[in-house]
């Protein structure tokens, strides 16, 4: 009698952990199909994630996750290894998806908060709104220039702060503001039309940007390096493609070292005396960035830059 009630008593704690491993198991497979409905919701056309881990107490891992990117008409891709953050109990009692991740990319490391707005059992997010909250450490200029087969190849390091919002899954309807902060920035020789630029070593870049309207505005741009210190502000409008967004900037240059001018109005000595007075009298030349994001045109203002220079020898 006495093993058979231990036998009971053991049948009874085996259901008991068999239900609690059910009760645990069953809510994080759950999540994960959510979790994988969403990232085919929410991401660009063509993300794939090899596998999502989601554990107690609501951890989540993300591995072989592959976006899509059109650059120039080519498809390009940033593929990440893995993402491991935590889940956001709070927006999961309110009917919510939030979750705060890292992860190694471009040579830095990135943290990034995502949340979406209410979610509907059974239902497919119609208009969804993504709030992203982003911080970039030390990402490496070289390998996003390359990404993004920038006309110039800069190298560097790269930090950025990114509050945004997107309501739906089109660019258009971004909305938020990024600082940007760029260090040991080396430039090669940059050719303008009717300049060539001088290189640059060391450079520290700031700027803030804000999205809004379809347009992401260029505020308080400041370089600061061994050739010359650059500032402007600007506007980009996005359009589809990306690269044809339009670019209207007007920037200034202050120069520390000579630059070349290639302008054939301007020949031998005539030429290298206007480049010597620029630079002693610390003169500002300013440059008007048209174009596109994927062809973009900085042309010298003439107008401008010969009013700083008049009255630098008015002084």
């Amino acid at each position: 009698m006495h093993r058979l009630k231990w036998f009971a008593a053991s049948l009874v704690t085996m259901a008991l952990v068999v239900t609690v491993i059910g009760l645990v198991i069953q809510p994080y497979s759950r999540l994960e199909r959510r979790a994988a409905v969403l990232i085919d919701q929410l991401a660009p056309p063509g993300t794939t994630v090899g596998a999502i881990d989601i554990g107690f107490p609501l951890t989540v891992e993300m591995t072989s996750l592959v976006v899509p990117f059109e650059i120039d008409g080519e498809q390009r891709e940033i593929s990440v290894e893995k993402l491991t953050g935590n889940l956001s109990l709070t927006q999961l009692v309110r009917g919510k998806f939030g979750a705060s991740m890292t992860s190694d990319l471009f040579g830095g490391s990135v943290w990034l908060h995502i949340q979406t707005n209410s979610l509907r059992r059974g239902k497919t997010l119609d208009n969804p709104r993504l709030t992203i909250e982003t911080r970039a450490r030390d990402l490496d200029v070289a390998a996003l220039c390359d990404f993004f087969e920038a006309p110039t190849m800069a190298s560097g390091r790269c930090d950025a702060d990114v509050e945004a919002q997107l309501n739906g899954t089109t660019l258009m309807s971004l909305q938020g503001k990024a600082l940007v902060i760029g260090k040991n920035i080396e430039v090669p020789p940059i050719k303008v039309e009717g300049l060539m630029l001088p290189e640059n070593h060391d450079g520290r870049l700031t700027a803030t940007l804000v999205a809004k309207d379809e347009s992401v505005l260029i505020k308080d741009l400041r370089f600061a390096g061994t050739a010359y210190d650059f500032s402007g502000n600007g506007a980009i409008r996005l359009l589809k493609p990306l690269e044809e967004s339009a670019l209207d900037c007007l920037v200034s240059a202050i120069f520390k070292e000579p630059f070349f001018i290639a302008d054939e109005r301007f020949s031998g000595r005539a030429a290298e005396d206007i480049v010597d007075t620029l630079v002693a009298s610390q003169s500002t030349v300013f440059f008007k960035l048209r174009g596109t994001l994927g062809k973009p045109k900085m042309r010298l203002d003439p107008a401008a830059s010969l009013q700083s220079l008049t009255q630098h020898r008015n002084r």
